[in-house]
C-alpha cells in the first residue's frame, strides 16, 4: 500500500513538473518575443511568401472555394496553379478568423488569427519535448527542454506572429512523434501518438518525409531487436499510422493527388508504400514478436524490400533528384537565390555569427546522444541509438539545405536537456557551486542565441555578406505601397516571384509568378520578360496578357543575370522610359515601382 501511494505521488509530481515546465516555456517564449522583437506584433505585413500565400488560400476557402480544390486560380499564366499545401493547416486558421470576424471585422480577424496560430503552437511544442526529456532523463530534464524549446520558438522565426506556413506545425508534430516513441517504452499506448503524429505530418507536407521515415524505421528496428517487449507499442504505432494516413488522404487530398504525377505532397506514390509499410509492420509485430530475433530481422527485411519495390513501381520519378524537373534557368535565377535551399557552407560563409550556433548546438546534442547510447542500460540503449542516428541524418540534411535545420534543432533538444539535467540534479542535492555553474554553462551552450550574442560582441563591426532574396525586400511589403495597385481594375501583374504572393494578398489581381515549383510556366514567362532585351519586352508582356507591371528597387532576384545593360528589368531599375508603359503614382517613400501597359 505504501509503495502504491508513493508511486501515485511520484506520478502526480511528474505531471505537475511537466505542467509547470510547459507553461513556463510557453510564457518565456512569449516574453522574449514581446521584449526583444515587439515590432512583429505591430505589423504582419513583413510575413514571408509562404505566409502570405497561406493567408490567400485560407481567404479563398472562406469565400467559397471547394475544400478539395487547392488551385490558386490567380497564379500563373492560364487557368491557375494547383498548390501542394494541405487543408489541415488552412482549417484552424480559418476557424480563428471566423471566430474573431464578428468581433473585430474581417481585416483585424486575419491579423488576430495570424498572431494567435503560431503562438498557440508553442505550447504543444514545449509539451512534447519536455515530456520526452523527462522520460529520457532525470529530474530537471523537462525544465531544461522547456527552456531550450522556448529559445527555439523565438529564434527560428517559425512561431512568431504572421508565421502561417506549415513548417511550425510540422515541427510540433515532429516533437509529438518523438514524445510518442519515447513514452511508449513505458506506456505502449503512446505508440498511437507517434503513429498519428507521423501521419499528420505527412498529410501536412513532405518536408519531414525523411525524418518521419527514420522514426518509423527506428520503431521497426527496436521491435525487431527486442521482440515481445516492444510488441504492444509497435502494434499501436503501426495501427495508428496505417489507419490515419489513408483517412487523412481521403479527408484532404485534391483531385490531382489521386494521380501519380506529383511527388511533392501526400499523393498516391507516397500513400501506397507508406500505408503498406505501416500495415506490414503491424502484421509482422503481431505474428513474429515471440519468435527468435533472427526471424524477426528477416521478416522486417522482407517488408522493407516489399515497400521499396512498391515505391519504385508507384513512381520511379519520386525517387530521383527533387530538382531534376526544374528548368535550368529557374535553378539559376530562382532556386539558387533562395536562402532556405542553400547548403551549410554558403550560409556560414555569408554570416557565421548568425548561423554558427544553430549548427554547433545540434552537434553538441549529437555528441551527447552518442555518449548516452554508450552508457545507457540495455533496456534504454536502443532508444538512444535511434535518437543519435536521427540526429546524424538531420545533420546531413541540414548541411545540404538550411531549410531542414529547424528539425535538427528540435531533435537535439532531447539529449541536450538530459545533459543539462545531470549537473542540475547534483546541484539540487548538494548545492555545490561547481554543479550549478556546470548546469548553467551547458544551458548557455545549448542556446543558439547565446552563441550569436557572444560572437556578435567578439566580432563587432564585421558586416555579413548579403545572401539570398530576403535582404532588403521586406521594405517593399508595406500594405500602403500596394494600395495604388489594389485600386485598379483586376488584371494580370508581371512582377518578380518575390512579390507575387504579396500582390495576391493585398490586391485582387492575378500574377504570373510566385515562388512555387508547380508554376514553372508562370515563373519562366516572368523570367523571360525581366531578362529580355528592352526592344522585345513589350511583345513578351502583351503575349502574356499582362496589364500591370510591378517591381521592388531592393529585389535581388535577377542579380545573377549577366549583361544587365541588355536586360529589361535593369533598364527599368535605372529609370528607363518606355512608351508602352505608363508610370503610376506611388507614395513618396515607396520602393515599389508600378506601371500600367498602355493600349497598343
Amino acid at each position: 500500500m505504501v509503495q502504491a501511494v508513493g508511486q501515485a505521488a511520484h506520478r502526480d509530481d511528474g505531471r505537475l513538473s511537466l505542467l509547470i515546465s510547459t507553461a513556463g516555456g510557453w510564457l518565456l517564449a512569449l516574453v522574449w518575443m514581446v521584449a526583444l522583437t515587439p515590432s512583429i506584433f505591430a505589423s504582419l505585413s513583413a510575413s514571408g511568401n509562404d505566409d502570405a500565400m497561406r493567408l490567400v488560400q485560407v481567404r479563398d476557402l472562406l469565400q467559397g472555394q471547394p475544400w478539395f480544390d487547392l488551385t490558386q486560380h490567380r497564379l500563373g499564366p492560364a487557368e491557375g496553379t494547383p498548390m501542394h499545401w494541405s487543408r489541415l493547416v488552412d482549417l484552424p486558421i480559418a476557424v480563428l478568423i471566423l471566430l474573431f470576424r464578428p468581433l473585430v471585422g474581417a481585416a483585424a480577424a486575419e491579423a488576430v488569427a495570424a498572431t494567435l496560430w503560431p503562438l498557440l503552437l508553442i505550447g504543444p511544442l514545449v509539451l512534447g519535448l519536455a515530456a520526452s526529456a523527462r522520460a529520457l532523463g532525470q529530474r530537471g530534464a523537462d525544465f531544461a527542454a522547456a527552456l531550450l524549446a522556448a529559445g527555439l520558438a523565438f529564434t527560428s522565426f517559425k512561431f512568431q506572429p504572421g508565421a502561417l506556413d506549415h513548417h511550425n506545425l510540422q515541427l510540433v508534430l515532429l516533437a509529438s512523434s518523438l514524445a510518442g516513441v519515447v513514452l511508449s517504452r513505458r506506456r505502449p499506448g503512446f505508440g498511437l501518438l507517434a503513429g498519428a503524429s507521423l501521419a499528420a505530418s505527412l498529410a501536412t507536407g513532405i518536408e519531414m518525409l525523411v525524418q518521419s521515415a527514420a522514426i518509423a524505421a527506428g520503431m521497426a528496428c527496436l521491435w525487431a531487436w527486442e521482440g515481445a517487449a516492444a510488441r504492444r507499442a509497435t502494434l499501436a504505432f503501426a495501427a495508428a499510422l496505417a489507419l490515419a494516413l489513408p483517412l487523412l488522404f481521403l479527408a484532404t487530398a485534391p483531385a490531382e493527388a489521386w494521380s501519380f504525377a506529383f511527388c511533392d505532397a501526400l499523393t498516391l506514390p507516397l500513400l501506397l508504400p507508406a500505408t503498406l509499410g505501416a500495415a506490414g509492420l503491424w502484421l509482422v509485430a503481431a505474428t513474429l514478436s515471440a519468435r527468435p530475433r533472427r526471424l524477426r530481422l528477416l521478416g522486417l527485411a522482407a517488408l522493407a524490400a516489399l515497400v521499396g519495390a512498391t515505391a519504385l513501381a508507384a513512381s520511379p520519378a519520386c525517387l530521383a533528384d527533387p530538382f531534376a524537373g526544374i528548368d535550368p534557368r529557374l535553378m539559376q535565377h530562382w532556386i539558387a537565390q533562395v536562402n532556405e535551399a542553400r547548403p551549410i557552407g554558403t550560409v556560414l560563409s555569408d554570416n557565421p555569427i548568425a548561423h554558427l550556433g544553430s549548427y554547433a548546438v545540434p552537434l553538441l546534442g549529437l555528441g551527447a546522444a552518442v555518449v548516452f547510447a554508450l552508457r545507457a542500460a540495455p533496456a534504454d540503449r536502443g532508444l538512444w541509438v535511434l535518437l543519435a542516428v536521427l540526429l546524424l541524418l538531420c545533420a546531413a540534411l541540414a548541411a545540404y539545405q538550411v531549410r531542414t535545420r529547424a528539425a535538427l534543432e528540435v531533435v537535439a533538444i532531447l539529449p541536450l536537456a538530459c545533459l543539462i539535467a545531470q549537473p542540475y540534479a547534483r546541484w539540487r542535492q548538494t548545492r555545490a557551486r561547481r554543479d550549478g555553474l556546470a548546469a548553467l554553462t551547458l544551458l548557455l551552450l545549448s542556446l543558439p542565441m547565446a552563441w550569436t550574442l557572444v560572437l556578435g560582441s567578439l566580432f563587432k563591426g564585421v558586416e555579413p555578406r548579403s545572401s539570398g532574396t530576403a535582404a532588403g525586400l521586406v521594405h517593399c511589403l508595406a500594405p500602403a505601397y500596394f494600395a495604388p495597385l489594389a485600386a485598379l481594375p483586376p488584371g494580370r501583374v508581371a512582377a518578380s516571384s518575390n512579390l507575387g504572393a504579396h500582390i495576391l494578398r493585398f490586391t485582387d489581381h492575378r500574377v504570373l509568378a510566385a515562388p512555387y515549383h508547380r508554376n514553372q510556366a508562370g515563373l519562366l514567362t516572368q523570367l523571360e520578360i525581366a531578362l529580355a532585351p528592352p526592344p522585345e519586352a513589350e511583345d513578351r508582356l502583351r503575349a502574356a496578357a499582362v496589364d500591370y507591371l510591378a517591381f521592388c528597387l531592393a529585389d535581388p532576384e535577377y542579380a545573377g543575370a549577366g549583361a544587365p545593360e541588355t536586360r529589361f528589368f535593369f533598364a527599368l531599375q535605372a529609370g528607363g522610359d518606355f512608351v508602352f508603359l505608363e508610370p503610376m503614382e506611388t507614395p513618396p517613400d515607396s520602393p515599389l515601382r508600378l506601371f500600367r501597359l498602355r493600349a497598343p
